[in-house]
């Protein structure tokens, strides 16, 4: 006798969502004006929901796409969506996997200027990038400005820092 499953349901919304990063994915350049228009759908829910946002974030993140991650940041802040700490901090991961220092240095430096707060997974993540990238003049910088931003430092932080030298 032949057992019928059936296909998994799946919700409207995951459905749209995945077509949205299914698009972007797709996209041969990230261009901001392209990424806003793939976007255009979905960023009305994303100001009270941050979440949805960090989803799309962790999903180019996971797909080592820095560039597109950091476009999608830049989509957000021009459409004057309220980027946190998650965003960056996960756009800034998406560089350091790729080996992308200095976006990472510089996505970390716009939360400042953006007035986002800088917590120790920021710091983490920037000074990790800055390993993968053999800047350890720029890992222990970062370093030093954990004490004038009161950020804790941990072991992980240490570890980065001193593997990148």
């Amino acid at each position: 006798m032949l057992s019928v499953h059936a296909a998994p349901r799946v919700s409207p919304v995951q459905s749209s969502r995945e077509k949205v990063l299914n698009s972007l994915l797709t996209l041969p350049q990230p261009e901001l004006s392209t990424v806003a228009a793939v976007l255009a759908p979905v960023l009305s829910s994303w100001e009270g929901s941050p979440q949805k946002a960090t989803w799309y974030l962790s999903a180019l993140s996971k797909a080592k796409r820095w560039l597109l991650a950091k476009t999608v940041l830049d989509v957000m802040l021009g459409h004057s969506l309220r980027a946190n700490t998650v965003h960056f901090n996960v756009a800034i991961s998406a560089c350091g996997r790729t080996g992308q220092w200095l976006s990472a240095l510089q996505m970390f430096e716009e939360m400042a200027r953006c007035e986002v707060s800088r917590d120790t997974i920021s710091f983490s993540a920037v000074i990790s990038a800055c390993e993968k990238g053999e800047q350890w003049q720029s890992a222990l910088e970062l370093l030093g400005h954990m004490d004038a931003d009161q950020v804790a430092k941990d072991t992980i932080i240490f570890n980065s820092a001193i593997s990148a030298c």
